[in-house]
């Protein structure tokens, strides 16, 4: 058993005792939240206990991304979560282009619920072309290091073999195969803009949607995802960005700003001058002190308006 596996037997126990997915993910979090300090978030860039603002949720994205972009295959072929249950650990993981849902899901419980399906059903479609536009084939959105297309296809599309995805560091090719069997081209173009090719990954969610996700090179906005689309106003993206976006030493500016600033609407000390009152309070009333026997009051050092 691999590294990456050692622990499948206990989680296995958990998810069979659970029985779905949601309730073996909430067993998880509830345990961070009942044993650790995962979700205390620090009010002093120097304790040693909890994280900086966005922290805790940055690193759930990151693993959740992490392991997205990976897939289990066996002799060459899509893998089946039948064998992943039946053996117990998972097979031979490797790095993959292609991750595509299948209907195999449909026989396992751990299906999102059906609230949750039509909620997903019901999304507004603005987060599809959230900084990006509806292009009528497809949508697309952009972060200022990502991009994600979505293509939708018929109900009839439920197969990997149905789909051809072609990714280039310049050009973007999606052909869907019809009922009749016939293919047909919903996306060919050119990028405006270079990706990182090995990085980009795409998604069949079967009968609905091909998602697919590329990384920028480097930060920048794309005015248009193909070169055949209309520009866009730049000036009227939303440009803001997360603080889970920049870079550690960053963040770590930011949040010691972010604290200063909540410290000083509540009326409270900054860190710094924290540190000195206590230092002060210490030495109020030692031996030698002018101030030993009173109250402490460090109003009396202050010098007059």
């Amino acid at each position: 058993m691999t590294d990456l596996c050692k622990h499948d037997g206990l989680l296995i126990n958990i998810l069979e005792e659970e029985g779905q997915i949601f309730p073996f993910l909430d067993a998880i979090f509830g345990f961070l939240y009942r044993r650790t300090d995962f979700y205390i978030v620090k009010d002093n860039p120097d304790a040693k206990i909890g994280f900086p603002v966005g922290i805790a949720e940055r690193v759930v994205w990151e693993c959740f991304k992490k392991w997205q972009k990976l897939v289990v295959n066996s002799d060459a072929e899509q893998h089946d979560l039948k064998s992943v249950f039946e053996d117990g650990i998972t097979g031979p993981v490797i790095r993959e282009e292609e991750v595509v849902t299948t209907d195999e899901l449909e026989d396992f419980s751990v299906l999102p619920t059906e609230h949750i399906q039509e909620k997903q059903n019901s999304e507004d479609l603005t987060s599809d072309t959230y900084n990006g536009a509806d292009c009528g084939a497809y949508r697309w959105s952009q972060t200022s290091t990502e991009v994600d297309i979505k293509v939708p296809v018929a109900s009839s599309v439920t197969k990997s073999s149905d789909v051809k995805v072609d990714i280039q560091a310049c050009q973007l090719t999606v052909n869907v195969k019809s009922e009749e069997g016939n293919w047909n081209t919903v996306v060919d173009g050119e990028l405006a803009f270079k990706h990182h090719k090995d990085e980009s990954i795409w998604t069949l969610l079967p009968g609905k949607l091909v998602t697919i996700h590329l990384e920028k090179i480097g930060e920048r906005w794309w005015d248009h995802l193909l070169t055949t689309e209309a520009k866009l106003d730049l000036s009227k993206l939303d440009t803001t960005r997360h603080i889970t976006d920049l870079p550690s030493e960053e963040q770590m500016q930011v949040e010691k700003v972010m604290v200063q600033e909540e410290r000083k609407r509540l009326g409270l000390a900054s860190p710094e001058h924290q540190e000195k009152l206590d230092m002060l309070k210490k030495a109020w009333n030692l031996e030698g002190s002018p101030f030993q026997g009173t109250p402490f009051d460090p109003s009396v050092l202050q010098p007059p308006p």
